[in-house]
Parts: C-alpha cells; sequence; structure tokens
C-alpha cells in the first residue's frame, strides 16, 4: 500500500513544477502565489530526505487559502492538493508500518 502512494506521489512531483502548469507570475516573489510555491518545494526537498512531517504539508493549504483562483492556476492548485493528500496518506501510512 505504501508502495502505490509513493508512486503516486513521485509521479505528481514530476509534474508539479512544470512551466506548462504553474501560472509563471507565481514564481515572482511578490505574487501571493510564490509563498504556495515555496512551500510545495520545501515540503517535497523534505520527503526525498526523509524528514517530512504533517504541518510542513498544512502549510500548503494554509496558503493557498490566501491566493485568488485565477483560471490559469485552477490546474496547479488541483495537483497541489493531490500532492498534499497523497503526502498527508503516506505519512499515516509509514507511521502504521512501524
Amino acid at each position: 500500500m505504501i508502495f502505490e502512494t509513493k508512486k503516486r506521489i513521485d509521479k505528481i512531483i514530476k509534474t508539479v513544477n512544470s512551466m506548462s502548469i504553474v501560472p509563471k507570475y507565481w514564481f515572482r516573489r511578490n505574487h501571493k502565489g510564490y509563498k504556495v510555491v515555496s512551500a510545495v518545494n520545501n515540503v517535497i526537498g523534505l520527503y526525498l530526505s526523509d524528514e517530512l512531517e504533517d504541518f510542513f504539508i498544512d502549510r500548503i493549504e494554509t496558503e493557498l487559502k490566501k491566493v485568488s483562483k485565477e483560471e490559469d492556476s485552477v490546474e496547479y492548485i488541483k495537483l497541489v492538493r493531490e500532492l498534499s493528500l497523497e503526502l498527508h496518506k503516506y505519512l499515516t501510512q509509514k507511521t502504521l508500518k512501524k
């Protein structure tokens, strides 16, 4: 079960920073979306280094609530939420495995 979750996470990670998915202006530090992109990338780094904890994932949702849902950001936001859910699931499975 944890293996399938990791596969889904890895697939999302390969897509989530694609320039065709992330609205280009979200990479600008003066845009509210920048904090979402930063939180996502911090979480990816923590996941890859096996140091991830739930509160880091929760920060993504906190930052998502602060951005407006522009038409060109819908796909990215959906993918980020999917990543968050899968990461929470992964941490739960990892804890149960111990």
